[in-house]
Order: structure tokens, then C-alpha cells, then sequence
């Protein structure tokens, strides 16, 4: 006879109910019992002052009760159960009592019961244990995993209602949400330094504990407010419904990996105990073998997917760089990979990838004093959001273009390899276009040669076309020097190109042969007059003012006159020459025509040594009687010249009396014996004031 058949024959169909006493707190719950067993406690909790409980009581304990006109036998006992709480209340809706053979009958009875659940449980934890570890390796998709840990973690423990696994972020040095099972999703906002509230505590300790609902709330102190917002939106507006939580630190060796909790939110039920915490614990462990193995696999996953992307990568873009595709073509393949509208710059024609007619935000940002130091790409604000990434493409220590790339997302590692190697295509591109150029640049070079030197009229008359060049219209030759040092020589030859495009750019689609050589641009162009070649210079002015601005380094440029004949080529060579020696002998900038230099064509060939001479000879007399005044006289004589011998202009710049002047005058004739009023001692003086500015 078993508990239920030994009660239906005693008492009928009586309702009944059997309660375990917690040993902390005094609550009961349900064991066993009819469906109006509730109805029973609740008849006797309102009606008697205190449950008919003796807790230190070691024997067996029946009362019959009266309780609202109803019968109550109340049986108080110890079934001596070790698995369960101690102590067990029976109500049975009945009249009369029991006797002591049937209440040693009912309390074996009660035993054999309890053994017999036990056992059923203990079958039923065991199957969950095993369906538990066959999920643990259904998967090996980490997210998957985990969802399934937290299904099994609630079957292991079949009292638990909800639960939610964290996992340890390294990075961030926090606690992150990865999985939940009947929680709101506000769940995985909520996040926690490594050592804040529950999971911190458990995490840092690596000790797994239960908690009550007061227990929970003090654990949870340190933790944000606004983080704590989100857990308990998560249990819908109210924490305090937790009944009790498991938390179990989940850790493979020494690797930390995050904390599991599990939590009971109705009451009424078996409270966790300390072999709740011990098979959540070991369910734990063995769940943390299975995420590192899918952690592992992850790894070696994404890590099999890179190199095969990478390779993919580098596969298209060799292809491309077998047909020789254009620039435009391989920035349009970067620009597909990384699927953000990026723009290439090409700094050796100074154009934009793709082309667009609205003018970009950073067109004027000067990319070659940016990247002068150092190469590698930076990130810079935009006027609003987002930023760019710049990314220089280079050939050694020159730079030749540079990717503008807004960030509207961050970038990946395969968007860096994009980069990289698409980068890397575009410079061979870009130094393949760069040789062509100097190929041509090489034989218009030699064709220069045969027209200066102009040894076979009728060859070099029939290459002109070829050249861009009239035969008939008067020309004119410009040549344009690279001022200062420009430390390696392909950074030079990639300004020197700026400087041509530029020169292209302004001079449009005029008769003209321009190419550089070393840091010269030589530039031969057709003319139908004066008034034409003027305006030519002011574009070439243009030009050279725009690219000096651009690279932060200067130019010196001088212009031959405009001559009929293919045999005048090199005379206007030849002034060409001598007026941008002018410019560099007086360290001068910008350019110049040989016809404005006026009198200084005369001393253009002359010796530097002779015009110091001519000047020292002419001048050193003022300094007869002493420096200062000898520079007070110098000073004074060149005012006077400058004022064409108006001696009140000269007072005037000079801020002295009129008097001092002519007093000053004076002496200057008297110390070089000459007379200012004399026209040859006044040209002779005037020569040497002139000279002594100019050389």
C-alpha cells in the first residue's frame, strides 16, 4: 500500500495537502495534496494564531482542529530526510483522530514516498543531465550555444523560472549579456564592470552562491543606476518578484569566461538549495569546455574565412593588374569592395576618383605637407560628421595619391587589406603612367635640342606637327626652375609633374610642347602676337602661384621674347636662360619676361667678379670716414637716385631737412670727386647704385 491509496482508505475522499517548512524564513510549500490543499492552509493561517508548528519537536505530533466549522486533523512531524527540509505539516479534512499504529503507518508510508519521488527525481535530473550534455555539443555556433546552455541550465534545475548567461568582455573589461531564456530582450543592455553587483562578485571570486531576494538587491549596491534600469525593465519593472537566484561562475582552467544565473520568480515552491547550486555548478563546468571548443572553432572559422578572403582580394585585384586596368577602373573595384563612397586622389595629375561635379570638402587641404612626414594613414574631422580616413598610396618615400574614405562605419580588417592591396595596384599603375611620361618628356626633350640647335631645318620643320608645334606662327620659349632642396629625387619629379599639370591645366589647349626635365620645365608655345603671348605668360604666372601654394615650395621662371622663324627658337632660348638667371642671382621668385629686365640684359654675361669690382670701385670712397657714415651716405645717394634728383622727395623718404640733404650731397661728391649734375659722373653713379641692388 502506497501514501494515497493508505489515505483515500482511511479518511475517503477527504481534500489533504502535505508542507515541507523551510528551515531559513518558516515558509511553507507544497508537497503533495488534493486541489483544495491551498484552501486548507489558507482556512488555517486566518483562523489560528500561528501554524500548528513545533519545529524542535523529534516525535510525531497529531491535533485535531476546529476552523470554521470545519474538521482539521493536523499531523507535525520529521520524515528524516537529508535531500529535503526537515520538517513536514499534514492537513486532512477530517473528523476523529489517528492511532499511534496508523500514524507510524502514515509516517513510513511518508517515507517510502519521499524515497520514491527521490528516486524519480533523481532519474528525471540524471535524463535532463544527459539531454543537457548532448546540447552542449549540438553546436558549435557560439550564439546558438549559449541559448541552448540556458534552455538545459533551467531543465538541470527544474525549479528555476528564467535565467541569463554573461560573458566576459576582455576589451572592455566588462560583463556582457550573450543569452536569456525568459527575460525581456531590454536584458542585453544591461552590462557590468567585472566586479559590480551579482555576476562581478561571482566573476572575481569564482565561488558560485544563492541568493535571496534581500540578498540580491545589497549584492547589486555598486552597480549603476542606469545599467540597473535595464535589469529591471528586463523582469518587468520589479526585481524584488526574484524570489532567489544561482549564480555560478563559468571558467575553463584560468580562462574566465563569464557567469551563468538562473532564477525563481513564483512562490509557493521548493527554494534553491545547496544541491541546486552543486548540479548548476557542474553543469557550468561542462558548459564551459563546450564554449571554449566553439570559441576555438570561432577562431579557427573566421580566421580560415579571412585568409580565404584575403586571398580572394588579392586574386582580383592581380587580375586587374594583368590587364593593366586604369586608375579608374581599380579605384571603382576598391571602391565596390568597401561599399562606402570613397574617393581617390591622383596628386600626379591632380584629379579626384570618380570624377564629381560638386567640389569635395577636402579638395583644398594641401595632402603633401600633410604626408610629408610621415606616411601612414590618419583620421581627420570632416566639417560635420562623419571623419575620413585618409590613406596614403606610395612608391618608397613618395607619395602619389591618397584614398579619402568617410567613415560611416568602422573599418575592418579585410577593409584594411582592401586598402592595402588595391593601394598597392593603383601605385604600379600610377608609376607605369609616370614612366610612359618620362618617355615622352625624353623625346621631346631631344626634339628640343634639334630645333635649338636647328642643324637640319627641313627634319626638324616636318617633326613639328608631331609635337604639337605650328610652323608658321611666331613662338617663344619659357623655362621654369624648382627653387630649394627637395630631398629625394622622386619627390622632386612628382612636383616637378604637379607643376606641369598645372601648366597644362591654365595653358589649355594652346600650340605648345611642355615637358620637364630634372627640376626644369620647359615649355615651347605659339604666339600670334605680343597681347597673346601676355596673356600665355599671366596663365603660366597663374600656374606657378597655384603650385607653389599647393606644395609649399617656389619657382623662378623666365620668358624669351616672341620671334617669327623656326631659327629664333633658340635666342628666345637663350633670353629665356638669362632671365631666369636674373631671378636666381637675386634670389628671386615668380616669373619674368628677358625684355622687362631692361638694362640688366647688358650685364646678364658678365662675371660676377667684375660687377663687385665695378660697384667697390664706384662706392667704396663713401666709407672713407668710418661705417656708419659710409652707409648714412650710401643710404642717402640712392634715395636721391630713386627720387630722379628730386632732393625734396629724397628729404622727404629719407625724413631729414632739405638742408641735411644738400649738406649730405655735398660730401657724397666731394669723398668720389664727382659732380651729380655731370651726366657722365651721374651715370656712372647711377650704374653702381643700380647694380649694387641688383647683383
Amino acid at each position: 500500500m502506497d501514501l494515497l491509496l493508505f489515505l483515500e482508505k482511511k479518511f475517503g475522499d477527504v481534500e489533504y495537502g502535505a508542507w515541507f517548512l523551510t528551515e531559513n524564513d518558516g515558509s511553507l510549500y507544497l508537497w503533495l495534496g488534493t486541489d483544495g490543499a491551498d484552501r486548507l492552509i489558507e482556512k488555517v493561517k486566518r483562523n489560528v494564531m500561528g501554524l500548528p508548528l513545533q519545529q524542535h519537536m523529534e516525535r510525531l505530533v497529531c491535533r485535531s482542529l476546529r476552523v470554521e466549522n470545519s474538521a482539521l486533523l493536523s499531523i507535525y512531524f520529521t520524515p528524516n530526510d537529508a535531500s529535503e527540509q526537515r520538517h513536514m505539516l499534514m492537513l486532512i479534512e477530517a473528523e476523529g483522530g489517528m492511532t499511534d499504529r496508523e500514524l507510524e503507518q502514515l509516517e513510513l508510508l511518508t517515507r517510502m514516498e519521499l524515497l520514491t519521488r527521490r528516486l524519480a527525481k533523481q532519474k528525471l535530473d540524471h535524463e535532463r543531465w544527459l539531454e543537457g550534455l548532448r546540447a552542449l555539443t549540438s553546436s558549435l555556433d557560439l550564439n546558438e550555444l549559449l541559448l541552448h546552455i540556458m534552455q538545459n541550465a533551467l531543465k538541470v534545475i527544474p525549479t528555476a523560472d528564467c535565467g541569463f548567461f554573461m560573458m566576459y568582455d576582455e576589451a572592455e573589461k566588462r560583463l556582457v549579456p550573450r543569452a536569456s531564456i525568459g527575460i525581456k530582450d531590454t536584458i542585453y543592455q544591461f552590462q557590468t564592470r567585472h566586479s559590480q553587483g551579482i555576476t562581478g562578485k561571482v566573476f572575481t571570486s569564482g565561488i558560485g552562491k544563492i541568493y535571496t531576494s534581500r540578498s540580491a538587491l545589497d549584492a547589486m549596491d555598486d552597480v549603476p543606476k542606469d545599467a540597473l534600469s535595464y535589469l529591471v525593465n528586463a523582469f518587468g519593472g520589479d526585481v524584488v518578484q526574484v524570489i532567489s537566484v544561482i549564480a555560478v561562475p563559468v571558467t575553463m582552467n584560468r580562462d574566465r569566461i563569464g557567469v551563468m544565473l538562473v532564477h525563481q520568480l513564483e512562490d509557493g515552491r521548493r527554494p534553491f538549495h545547496d544541491q541546486d547550486l552543486l548540479h548548476l555548478q557542474g553543469f557550468a563546468d561542462q558548459a564551459a569546455i563546450a564554449i571554449s571548443n566553439a570559441r576555438m572553432y570561432s577562431e579557427l572559422r573566421e580566421a580560415n574565412e579571412y585568409l580565404v578572403k584575403r586571398s580572394d582580394i588579392h586574386n582580383v585585384f592581380t587580375k586587374l593588374s594583368v590587364r593593366q586596368e586604369s586608375v579608374e577602373v581599380l579605384v571603382g573595384q576598391v571602391l565596390a569592395m568597401l561599399k562606402l563612397p570613397l574617393r581617390f586622389v591622383d596628386l600626379l595629375l591632380n584629379n579626384w576618383h570618380p570624377a564629381a561635379d560638386d567640389k569635395h570638402e577636402l579638395s583644398d587641404l594641401d595632402l603633401f605637407q600633410m604626408f610629408e612626414e610621415n606616411k601612414a594613414p590618419v583620421t581627420i574631422p570632416g566639417s560635420q560628421d562623419p571623419a575620413y580616413y585618409l590613406y596614403p598610396v606610395v612608391n618608397g618615400p613618395v607619395l602619389l595619391g591618397v584614398f579619402v574614405i568617410p567613415l560611416l562605419r568602422t573599418l575592418e580588417p579585410l577593409d584594411h587589406i582592401v586598402l592595402e592591396q588595391g593601394g598597392a595596384i593603383v601605385a604600379l599603375q600610377l608609376m607605369n603612367t609616370h614612366s610612359a611620361t618620362e618617355m615622352y618628356y625624353k623625346r621631346s626633350h631631344e626634339f628640343f635640342n634639334e630645333l635649338v640647335q636647328f642643324r637640319e631645318p627641313e627634319r626638324v620643320a616636318a617633326k613639328m606637327s608631331n609635337f604639337g608645334l605650328p610652323k608658321d606662327v611666331p613662338l617663344f620659349v619659357s623655362v621654369l626652375h624648382l627653387l630649394g632642396e627637395h630631398g629625394d629625387l622622386k619627390q622632386r619629379e612628382i612636383f616637378l609633374r604637379k607643376l606641369i599639370l598645372d601648366l597644362e591645366k591654365e595653358l589649355g589647349h594652346t600650340e605648345k610642347l611642355l615637358f620637364g626635365s630634372h627640376d626644369k620645365v620647359t615649355i615651347i608655345a605659339a604666339a600670334l602676337n605680343s597681347t597673346q603671348q601676355k596673356q600665355m605668360v599671366e596663365r603660366m604666372r597663374a600656374a606657378a602661384e597655384r603650385w607653389a601654394k599647393s606644395t609649399g615650395k617656389s619657382v623662378s621662371g623666365g620668358i624669351g621674347s616672341l620671334y617669327s622663324g623656326l631659327e629664333q627658337v633658340a635666342r628666345s632660348n637663350d633670353e629665356a636662360l638669362d632671365a631666369l638667371s636674373f631671378l636666381l642671382r637675386r634670389q628671386k621668385t615668380g616669373l619674368t619676361r628677358y625684355e622687362d629686365i631692361g638694362v640688366n640684359q647688358l650685364f646678364l654675361n658678365q662675371e660676377p667678379a667684375k660687377i663687385g669690382h665695378y660697384i667697390e670701385s664706384v662706392l667704396s670712397p663713401l666709407y672713407s670716414r668710418g661705417k656708419q657714415q659710409g652707409e648714412d651716405l650710401e643710404r642717402t645717394l640712392k634715395a636721391y637716385m630713386a627720387a630722379n634728383r628730386s632732393a625734396s622727395a629724397a628729404a622727404e623718404v629719407l625724413h631729414i631737412h632739405i638742408n641735411t640733404l644738400y649738406h649730405r650731397l655735398h660730401k657724397i661728391e666731394e669723398l668720389m670727386q664727382v659732380s651729380l649734375s655731370d651726366p657722365d659722373d651721374w651715370l656712372k653713379v647711377y650704374l653702381a647704385c643700380h647694380l649694387s641692388e641688383t647683383y
